[in-house]
């Protein structure tokens, strides 16, 4: 015959003791089994139901995640569009200005009547320059084609 001695015990552990089942004087552990196994179920579906939670919101967290930085992307490219946008129109502005001194330039050179050859080809330069300059125009000139329009610094050189 076996009898309870108080000494068998069960122990349900998940980094700390869960549930514990022991033989008592009065009843044996093998007489809980139904209730062991029970609360094993309980237990089980608690652990999948949270484990399904965890997943949905890691989920979540990371579609927020994506969305941030999304929304993050989107921003920099609208400030880089701005900032474009902010730039060519301040080189308009410039390719105008020039413009205006060029003509008044040539106005002046023909009332004066001292337009000479060596004015006409600085006066072709200048206009060859401006519509390098200018952010609609963009012309390409091979001396130029490693100069920032927007810095007139040569690109990838940095002045400290």
């Amino acid at each position: 015959d076996y009898v309870p001695s108080g000494l068998l015990c069960l122990k349900i552990y998940s980094f700390i003791p869960l549930k514990e089942w022991n033989d008592t004087p009065t009843k044996p552990i093998e007489e809980k089994l139904m209730n062991i196994i029970a609360w094993l179920e309980v237990k089980a579906d608690q652990d999948e139901q949270d484990r399904i939670d965890r997943e949905i919101r890691h989920r979540e967290r990371e579609l927020e995640r994506k969305q941030e930085e999304e929304l993050k992307e989107k921003r920099q490219d609208e400030l880089e569009k701005f900032k474009k946008l902010v730039s060519d129109a301040s080189r308009f502005q410039k390719v105008q200005y020039l413009r205006n001194y060029i003509s008044e330039f040539q106005k002046n050179a023909l009332k004066l009547n001292c337009l000479d050859e060596q004015k006409k080809d600085w006066i072709k330069w200048v206009e060859e320059k401006i519509e390098w300059y200018d952010p609609f125009i963009e012309k390409d000139i091979d001396l130029l084609k490693d100069v920032d329009r927007d810095t007139l610094e040569e690109k990838g050189k940095r002045y400290w």
